[in-house]
Formats: structure tokens, C-alpha cells, sequence
């Protein structure tokens, strides 16, 4: 499948990070998102059982962020949820990227 925007999330199994990534993968079936996380103690993959078997849905498990010239290869937006400890402003920032 062609996708129309692809999104990587960092620290997407964390509790405000795999809420906003079920949200993405259910609303836009078109773009592709991409979840990286390094599963700590604040991570749960069970949070994201919805989506993990959708076409859309990638996880990848990392040990630290990928580089920002890797991650320009592939993606249009990147929505980082680690060490986000205010949903209104990381939802701010969020929709600003996605919008763009």
C-alpha cells in the first residue's frame, strides 16, 4: 500500500504516546506510523494491542533514537512522547506537525 504521510512516534507505549498512536493508525488508515520505544518501566505494549496487527502499524523496540538523518530518509513528521509530562502541550505540538 502507498501511504499518503508517514509518521514516526518516539516513546509510543508510554500512557499519553500509545493513546496517540491508536488515535493515528484508526483515523488515517492512509498514512503509515511508525512507534518507537524502548519499553522502560513506564511502557506498555498492551496499550497498543488495538492496532498491532493493522497494515498501517509499524513498532520497533530501540535502545536509544534513532538519528535524525536516518529518520529524515523515511518520514514527514516526527511526534516525540518521551519525557512528555503535559498532554495539552504535547498535543500542541502534535497537531502543529501533523497539519503541516
Amino acid at each position: 500500500m502507498d501511504f499518503v504521510k508517514t509518521v514516526l512516534v518516539t516513546g509510543g507505549a508510554g500512557f499519553i504516546g500509545s493513546h496517540f498512536v491508536c488515535s493515528l493508525v484508526n483515523r488515517h488508515p492512509d498514512w503509515r506510523i511508525i512507534n518507537f520505544d524502548n519499553l522502560d518501566y513506564c511502557s506498555n505494549l498492551r496499550n497498543l494491542e488495538s492496532v498491532e496487527e493493522n497494515e498501517n502499524y509499524t513498532f520497533i523496540r530501540v535502545r536509544e533514537l534513532p538519528s535524525p538523518a536516518v529518520t529524515s530518509l523515511y518520514m514527514e513528521c516526527q511526534c516525540h512522547e518521551t519525557g512528555m509530562s503535559s498532554l495539552p502541550s504535547c498535543l500542541h505540538w502534535q497537531l502543529n506537525c501533523l497539519l503541516k
